[in-house]
This record gives structure tokens, C-alpha cells and sequence, in this order.
């Protein structure tokens, strides 16, 4: 797409006046003022920049992990085992800085009333909730189980992204069922009597 001799990304929002705005986090604060709904952006300048400073990270740190994960579980993204272990264990990190933020915190950015911020968590985690995360790294962290649970049950949520349950176990990726099925014929292999 090209407006004014820039190039554009999806998703855009074309305004009434034909304003194009990009970037999801623009679209939903500018949406969010539309719909007199400035809580969802912070309830005041500090929360604000703490909405604009979560979102940043979950979209540029927590949810491309996530993803290229849960590509992995769904045979949609091709990566080693290895590559595998070094991504799951990048994650860890991560999620436990999340675990971390939402300490003694009713909402992610601290605030009294759900963010973006909130609503990105459940967009960012939800597929490791549901089967992509090892089931004892998820048990581990009760703080984020509980604001997954909690946001995800909200009505504005459930509307759109319906009833999201945490899973009962992780789903293997391709590649490490792949790594478990080539190992024993390998071993095999070299039992063997010449």
C-alpha cells in the first residue's frame, strides 16, 4: 500500500477524513479515543507510558518467541531441535520477566482498570497457555496464569477471541518429535553386529 509517497503495513485503519494510520498499538489508541475509551490507553501519563512501553516489548520480544514456538507445534515454522531448546529457553526468560511485572499487580500497567496492555498479554500468550509452553514452566508462574485467567475471561475479550482455557499438557513440536523418532534408529543402527 502507498499513501503520500510512504510505504504502509498491515494492518491500516483508513479514517473517515482518509487518514491511514498503521501499527496495531496506533490503531487501538486512536480507536480507544474514538470510542471514549482513553482508560485503555492509561489512566494517566505514567500509566501511559507504561501501556506504550509493555506493548513495545510484547511485541517485539514475547510474541515473535511465541510465535515462532507455536509455528513449531503446528508444523508451520521449520526449526532444529537446537533451535528449539535456544527459543524455548529465550521465552523462559521472558514470561518470567512477565510473571514478574504482574506481582501484587490487579492489571498489567498497575493501574485500576484493564489496558491494551492487558488485552496484548492474552493476544501474546495464548497459544502457550493452550499448548506450546511446558507444563511446569506455565505452573510455575501463578501470576501470569492468573491475569491470563482473569483477562481472558472478560466479556470484550471472550467476545473476540472466545472461551481461551489453559491447556493440560504442552503439544511436542515437529522437531523435537522428529529428533525423538530419528534417535532410537540411530542407537539402533549402531547396536548392530557387523
Amino acid at each position: 500500500m502507498q499513501a503520500e509517497g510512504m510505504t504502509l503495513t498491515y494492518p491500516a485503519l483508513e479514517t473517515s477524513d482518509g487518514d491511514l494510520v498503521t501499527e496495531t498499538p496506533a490503531i487501538c489508541s486512536l480507536l480507544a479515543a474514538m470510542g471514549n475509551a482513553l482508560h485503555l490507553c492509561g489512566s494517566d501519563p505514567l500509566e501511559q507510558a507504561h501501556v506504550d512501553q509493555w506493548i513495545s516489548f510484547m511485541r517485539s520480544q514475547s510474541l515473535p518467541l511465541a510465535k515462532t514456538l507455536s509455528g513449531a507445534v503446528y508444523g508451520t515454522v521449520d526449526i532444529t531441535a537446537d533451535e528449539h531448546t535456544y527459543i524455548s529457553n529465550l521465552l523462559k526468560d521472558n514470561v518470567k520477566l512477565l510473571n514478574n511485572q504482574l506481582k501484587s499487580k490487579q492489571w498489567f500497567c498497575g493501574g485500576e482498570r484493564a489496558t491494551i496492555a492487558d488485552y496484548m498479554f492474552v493476544i501474546c500468550v495464548q497459544e502457550l497457555q493452550q499448548c506450546v509452553m511446558d507444563t511446569n514452566l506455565r505452573n510455575s508462574l501463578n501470576n501470569m496464569n492468573n491475569h491470563f485467567k482473569k483477562v481472558a475471561a472478560l466479556d470484550e475479550v471472550r467476545g473476540v477471541l472466545g472461551n481461551l482455557k489453559q491447556g493440560k499438557k504442552q503439544v511436542q513440536a515437529t522437531c523435537l518429535a522428529k529428533k525423538a523418532k530419528a534417535e532410537p534408529a540411530a542407537a539402533g543402527k549402531n547396536n548392530k553386529k557387523p
